[in-house]
């Protein structure tokens, strides 16, 4: 379906910039706008603009060595 996430104006130039008043959930989400006039006539929809939304964090990293409590005089030791 389709789902109107909001409404702006154009500067001037016709730019304009919009941040939805609700947050898009996670998931997949194909992105279209229209541009309206003083009249009233709807353009056509623009080109799509597939996005996706990933508010999930990612697992902590480990670290595997060195070791901890490790001793060393090397001053650029690989770490991973």
């Amino acid at each position: 379906g389709t789902t109107l996430i909001g409404t702006v104006t154009a500067d001037g130039s016709g730019n304009w910039t919009l941040t939805p008043a609700t947050a898009l959930s996670d998931g997949a989400h194909t992105i279209t706008a229209t541009a309206t006039d003083a009249a009233g006539n709807v353009s056509p929809a623009s080109n799509t603009v597939n996005i996706t939304i990933d508010r999930t964090a990612p697992s902590a990293p480990a670290i595997t060595g060195p070791k901890d409590g490790t001793v060393t005089n090397n001053n650029k030791p690989t770490i991973t």
